[in-house]
Order: C-alpha cells, then sequence, then structure tokens
C-alpha cells in the first residue's frame, strides 16, 4: 500500500531464493530485490546514495558503489542491504553481509580463532536508523527473524557509536532476549574547524603548539629545509604512491604484523583502488632530501577525513616524520573545509597526542540461545579476560615501545 513501510532487501542472484524463502512469510510488504532486475535494483542503489548523502556521510564502509561491486565480483557471496521504506523514501538502512564465523573480539596478543557459525556482518556506519518507534519495531522484527530462522547465529555490529540513538535502542532490546558480548574502541579525533565560524582552528594550547613547533624544526633542520608532502588521490597517483608507501613499509615492525601497505597484498592493493575510484581515497608521503620517510592514507568525505593506515622509517623516529607529516595533512585539510580528522580506534600514543576529543565505539554480538552461539559466549568472555590481563602486564613497560623495537629485530 502506498501509505505502508516496505521492507527491500537487496541480494545476489543466487542468494534472492533463500532469502525470501526464509523471511517472506513472516513479513508484510517485503521484497527481495537483485541485480537480475536490472532497473528495479539500480533505483534502489541511487535512493540508497541519495540517502547515505542528504542524512549521513558516504565513506568506505556504507558506499553502495562497494556494495554493488562486491555482488558482481563474487556470485557466492552473501552481501545483504535491509530497507525500510515508505513512498519512496528511505528510513533505516542496514549494509550487512552473511560470514561463517563473528568477528574475534581478541586483539593481537591471542590469536586464537573463533567457532564457525552464521553471522550477520553489519560493519561501522553501516545501520542506520531515523528515531521513530515503529520504524525500530520493524528493525526488531527483521534481525529477530534472521536468529529464529536460522539464518544466522550471531549478529555482530561492529563500532557502533555508544551515545547513538539506535546503539541504546538495541542494547537495550536484545540483550534482555538473546546473549550478547559488548566491548568498547577509543575513537581519536580531532576538531579541524570552528563550528561557529567555520574557520580553521588553533589547535593545542600554547604549551603543547609550541613543543609540536619545536619537533617540526629539529625535522626540518635535519634535511636542511629540504622537505616536502605529496598528496595522491586520483587513479593515476595511486602507483606511486602504493609503491614509496611498500618501501616506507617493509622497514617497520607493521611489516612483522602483517599490516601496513604491503604491494603484495592482494586484498589491499584492490581495496586501495576501489576507494580511489569512488573518489574517496587520499594518501600522502614525506620527503626528506627526495627520500621517502612517511606515508598516510585513509578515506575522505566532505566533512571527516578517516585515518586507516600510516608508517614511518624507523631509522628517523627520533625527529618524529609520522607525527609531522600528519599535522601538514590535519593544515591542509582544515584550510579544504573539512571539520574531522578521525584516527579511527585504538590508543597509540600518536592519536592522543594529537587528537582533541575521543569518542566511544561499541562491538555488540547479539547471539541466539542455541548450543554453539552459548559456547562462544562463554569461551569469548574468559579469553577476553586473560587478553586483558596480558596487556596490562606486557603494554605498561614504556608503553610498549620495548615491544616494537624487539619486532623490528625478528
Amino acid at each position: 500500500m502506498k501509505n505502508e513501510y516496505h521492507i527491500v532487501v537487496l541480494t545476489t542472484n543466487n542468494h534472492k531464493d533463500i532469502v525470501k524463502n526464509k523471511i517472506g512469510d513472516r513479513l508484510n510488504n517485503f521484497h527481495v530485490i537483485s541485480p537480475s532486475l536490472k532497473n528495479n535494483y539500480e533505483n534502489y542503489i541511487k535512493l540508497w546514495h541519495e540517502y547515505i548523502k542528504t542524512k549521513h556521510e558516504i565513506n568506505r564502509f556504507n558506499n553502495p558503489s562497494s556494495f554493488t561491486r562486491e555482488i558482481s565480483k563474487n556470485p557466492n557471496a552473501k552481501p545483504l542491504a535491509i530497507i525500510i521504506m515508505k513512498n519512496q523514501e528511505i528510513f533505516s538502512l542496514v549494509r550487512a553481509r552473511l560470514n561463517k564465523k563473528p568477528s574475534s573480539y581478541l586483539n593481537s596478543f591471542l590469536n586464537i580463532p573463533t567457532l564457525s557459525m552464521n553471522t550477520l556482518h553489519i560493519d561501522h556506519s553501516c545501520i542506520q536508523c531515523e528515531k521513530n518507534e515503529i520504524i525500530y519495531s520493524i528493525l526488531d522484527k527483521i534481525l529477530n527473524i534472521f536468529l529464529e530462522t536460522r539464518i544466522c547465529d550471531c549478529i555482530d555490529i561492529r563500532y557502533i557509536n555508544k551515545e547513538s540513538d539506535i546503539f541504546i535502542h538495541l542494547d537495550n532490546y536484545f540483550k534482555k532476549r538473546f546473549y550478547s558480548l559488548t566491548r568498547k574502541w577509543n575513537r581519536w579525533q580531532t576538531l579541524l574547524i570552528d563550528k561557529e565560524t567555520n574557520q580553521p582552528i588553533k589547535l593545542y594550547k600554547s604549551k603543547k603548539r609550541n613543543k609540536l613547533k619545536n619537533d617540526d624544526k629539529k625535522l626540518e633542520r635535519f634535511f636542511d629545509n629540504d622537505v616536502f608532502i605529496k598528496y595522491y588521490k586520483t587513479p593515476e597517483e595511486l602507483d606511486e604512491f602504493i609503491q614509496l608507501a611498500d618501501q616506507i613499509n617493509k622497514k617497520t615492525y607493521h611489516k612483522k604484523l602483517g599490516t601496513g601497505v604491503d604491494i603484495n597484498n592482494r586484498l589491499l592493493i584492490t581495496y586501495l583502488r576501489e576507494i580511489c575510484h569512488d573518489g574517496i581515497f587520499l594518501g600522502f608521503i614525506l620527503f626528506g632530501k627526495n627520500l621517502p620517510i612517511a606515508y598516510g592514507l585513509g578515506d575522505i568525505t566532505p566533512k571527516t577525513f578517516r585515518f586507516s593506515m600510516m608508517g614511518h622509517d624507523p631509522e628517523y623516529s627520533n625527529i618524529y616524520p609520522g607525527a609531522y607529516s600528519t599535522r601538514k595533512a590535519m593544515e591542509k585539510l582544515a584550510a579544504e573545509g573539512v571539520m574531522f580528522f578521525d584516527f579511527g580506534w585504538g590508543d597509540s600514543i600518536l592519536k592522543q597526542k594529537l587528537s582533541t576529543h575521543c569518542l566511544v565505539d561499541v562491538d555488540i554480538q547479539i547471539l541466539a540461545k542455541r548450543i554453539k552461539p552459548f559456547i562462544h559466549y562463554i569461551s569469548t568472555n574468559i579469553l577476553i579476560s586473560s587478553e586483558n590481563f596480558l596487556r596490562h602486564h606486557l603494554l605498561k613497560f614504556d608503553n610498549g615501545k620495548m615491544i616494537r623495537k624487539l619486532l623490528r629485530r625478528i
């Protein structure tokens, strides 16, 4: 009916019948759309794009272009977009994926695999919902059906802001009905633009500013003032950035951990090419006497730059090239009107040093009341306690610097 809410699920041609048969008879006004219904599918992708662009911010997580690529690249993949709408207006949108196991709640100290179980994975900023009790009740019913019909045993929602209305609702609703695990993450940000004047903010207190200026001069003197930063945005510039960042990364402890820019990491390189194609990539390289000594990269929207990777040549650690290049990037972005520099999750010294405030995001795992989810619930709680104990005792020595030095020598 015209004035009723409709539920639309976008998914692959191979997966549409499974979703329709499991859910179709439990919901009114329910439709499953796949790329085989080309005109309908493209219309919903267009509505998705307009909804995110108008009411939120398109980023690497919620971008409809990457959803379409995921469907076209792998017909056996199980991506889903759940849309609640009325009269061609979207009121809630959830981008998800059916995985074979939930995310690990552990960090690198305890690399223990999680139990295999069907999991509806929802990434950061991929669950959007208007504050409306009717919409909330429809969303609750949909997620309940996914668990009750055994489409999934776990709903795994990553990095949802603790202060958001949708987190408060989901936490209150599901923890009374299912097993649930939560884990908090600090997300560090720097506010670059004054919200009232729309002018760049003078960051930090005067004492800290003077200290950072002295650090900058120390680096510049070291290279006889022959220092510059090159920025990379376009697909034509990306290959040069990857080669230089890989060259730096090979010298860092990140390489030992399998992180950072690695030219042989096909998944990462494909991802960088995709966000570059979408026009949301920004990378930068710091040069000293024409030698690449630090890099950083992330995705950029009109309001926010989300930092995702950085590294520097450890030979120059004592002159802080990572901090220098990051602050210069902040100045450039502020001049262009970008409001937030988002360092992402984790508590590194650099993030805390350069940020103006900290947000708290939460992971939630909602687990069906069945045997396998229960085992996961108990074992994860035990392992988190063990990891927290180890982390506390390993990192209390010199803020973990000793561990990083050991990793560089391996």
